[in-house]
């Protein structure tokens, strides 16, 4: 699963109305689904970005699917596998 905030891409019937309406001005270099290129009045960016880390790091790190990849552990390069991929998740979250 992966969690993305919200872009107005051109061409959308949103990216219209907020250009209209709300002011929009697009930042081309940022227009992605990781970082906020539009922010809603009643939130901040780093808001959207934690509630995008947030609900990542709550379906992720929950413990039955963890439990189940510890429990398919019958070999030592799958072990090794599983941890690096889980290291390099937890990187990612956990930056700033």
């Amino acid at each position: 699963v992966q969690f993305s905030i919200f872009t107005p891409y051109p061409g959308s019937k949103l990216y219209k109305y907020l250009i209209e309406n709300e002011g929009f001005v697009p930042e081309w270099d940022k227009m992605n689904t990781v970082f906020p290129s539009y922010v809603p009045k009643s939130l901040t960016k780093e808001d959207l970005i934690y509630y995008q880390r947030k609900g990542t790091k709550d379906f992720y790190f929950r413990i039955r699917p963890f439990a189940n990849k510890v429990l398919k552990f019958n070999n030592l390069r799958y072990a090794i596998n599983v941890i690096r991929e889980a290291f390099y998740f937890f990187k990612y979250i956990c930056r700033n």
